[in-house]
């Protein structure tokens, strides 16, 4: 197994912003992410911010590839109580494996780790993979972002960095 790591940055303010496709072990398979973006958020509202992105990874045209994915906890080193940062102003969110936000996305300590195989249809926790003809198989894993409510946060771009690990 090879073990690949690759940081996110986190921007929430206005968004949490996509990122650039990687190349992994040798042209292999590449990984892209849509960012979740939370858009603005109301620091006086009672119900929690909650937003989707995703994560694509494609492999050769060859057999299916299993992955299995990891998810740092950022700036706060804890998966469970994730944070973003503005200066010292902190702000709490978390990002999940499911539509219920109730399954972190984490590093198997801290939250779930989730395995997910290209070209399968259903695959994983919510991952769908396709075996398009002339391309590489692939999955999207969903990501299921919160902000938590009723934050007393001054105004601001918040950041914070994770870094995904794929193993396959």
């Amino acid at each position: 197994m090879t073990s690949h790591r690759i940081a996110l940055l986190c921007v929430c303010a206005l968004a949490i912003g996509g990122f650039a496709p990687r190349v992994l072990a040798a042209d292999t398979c590449t990984v892209t992410t849509t960012g979740v973006n939370f858009g603005t958020y109301d620091p006086t509202s009672a119900t929690p911010l909650n937003a989707q992105g995703s994560l694509f990874v494609e492999c050769g045209a060859g057999s299916s590839t299993t992955v299995t994915m990891t998810l740092s906890g950022g700036g706060s080193g804890n998966a469970a109580s994730r944070r973003m940062s503005n200066g010292t102003d902190l702000m709490f969110y978390n990002l999940y494996l499911n539509t219920g936000r109730t399954i972190i996305f984490g590093d198997a300590t801290g939250g779930s780790s989730d395995t997910c195989t290209t070209g399968s249809p259903t695959s994983g926790t919510g991952c769908t993979g396709e075996n398009p003809a002339g391309k590489g198989r692939n999955f999207t894993r969903p990501l299921y972002g919160q902000v938590n409510a009723s934050q007393n946060i001054g105004v601001g771009t918040y950041t914070d960095t994770l870094t995904i690990t794929l193993t396959f």
